[in-house]
């Protein structure tokens, strides 16, 4: 999980591993701490702000992992793995935008169950997935209902945090526009991309957004945009069908 996310807290881990005492998980972060195989973001500053600790892979867990992967046969991006060396000095920008796509994730899980696969931008860091939009999304998602005649969905997924300049966020979303009416999914994956998901982390932010694309998106071609914020997703429940809108 922390090679997926690079990130996470002790909530976030254990409710990703379906345990439902938090004690555990962290006995046994504390002890992959000691060992060196992880690494732990936590001082004064973080008890007076209430913020959770934060957990990320050091290079002594990476033999481990190539270990583990090859047992399983899972794929292991080299690419992600240099890109770890350096979370041991992560701005805390970086580290809240990873943390806020963990707790997509485990949100959307909550949700969907066993129909959501979840591929986040490091799983996608090979060469065979450079069809993918440049810069890639923060993750691809994919659902599956439930019935005699399933169809997998797809979705691009960003979160949109307060700090990056704003023109930042629209030229990233431009290139998803331009990407899609010119077919590059459809003719590399034959199938359609279904949306692109957009997490704001502000109400604020989500309104600007919204407005900016209403600009630029004016025809079907265009993907369709879906807006929520983190917090109304946190709060949100698996029978609530009104936190995205379009």
């Amino acid at each position: 999980l922390l090679y997926r996310f690079r990130f996470g807290t002790t909530d976030l881990l254990a409710r990703a591993l379906e345990l439902k005492d938090g004690r555990y998980i962290h006995t046994r972060l504390e002890a992959l701490v000691s060992q060196e195989y992880i690494g732990k973001n936590y001082d004064s500053t973080y008890k007076l702000d209430g913020k959770p600790a934060t957990y990320y892979l050091l290079s002594r867990a990476f033999k481990a992992l190539k270990q583990q992967h090859k047992a399983t046969g899972k794929e292991l991006s080299e690419k992600t793995l240099r890109n770890a060396y350096k979370d041991k000095v992560a701005s805390n920008e970086f580290i809240a935008r990873k943390l806020a796509v963990f707790t997509i994730y485990d949100t959307l899980r909550a949700s969907h169950g066993a129909s959501l696969k979840f591929w986040t931008k490091d799983q996608l860091n090979f060469d065979k997935y450079d069809y993918f939009p440049h810069p890639k999304p923060d993750a691809y998602l994919t659902i599956t209902p439930e019935g005699l005649r399933p169809r997998e969905r797809c979705f691009f997924l960003n979160y949109l945090d307060n700090d990056t300049p704003f023109f930042v966020h629209v030229r990233r979303l431009q290139k998803y526009i331009e990407y899609v009416e010119a077919d590059e999914w459809e003719d590399a994956t034959s199938s359609k991309l279904r949306g692109v998901l957009l997490v704001c982390e502000s109400t604020s932010l989500l309104k600007r957004i919204r407005k900016r694309l209403a600009q630029l998106a004016d025809d079907d071609e265009t993907p369709r945009f879906c807006y929520t914020t983190l917090q109304a997703l946190k709060a949100s429940t698996p029978e609530d069908d009104e936190v995205w809108q379009i």
